[in-house]
């Protein structure tokens, strides 16, 4: 009887072990995991700094103005009255649109006039 219990002791503790064992090994491979994604995020992190830097260089007001004289020499500036002028033009034509009845768009669209 005694020796039944030790063996099955042994056998609990081995089985205990290997169980350990096996989660040790699980555990580095996810650390490994995690040090690897990690260094992953750090260099996209640096190309997003990188590319945040060379967006605001080239979107410079400076450097637009220049490259627009340079070469666009006919382009004027547009005056405001000009830009309210389209504004006023664009929110017209969506009243209208807007206007419009809805059953001639749903006619438009329906099966009968597709015939």
């Amino acid at each position: 009887m005694r020796n039944t219990a030790t063996l099955l002791v042994s056998f609990a503790l081995l089985l205990t072990l290997a169980f350990a064992l096996q989660n040790n090994s699980n555990l580095r491979q996810l650390r490994v995991e995690v040090q690897r994604l990690q260094d992953t995020i750090a260099n996209e992190k640096s190309r997003i700094a990188v590319l945040r830097v060379d967006y605001a260089n080239i979107t410079r007001i400076s450097r637009l103005e220049n490259l627009a004289e340079r070469f666009l020499p006919s382009l004027r500036v547009a005056k405001t009255r000009q830009v309210r002028v389209l504004e006023a033009q664009d929110r017209s034509e969506e009243m209208r649109a807007a206007e419009e009845p809805k059953n001639a768009r749903e006619a438009a669209l329906s099966y009968e006039t597709i015939k």
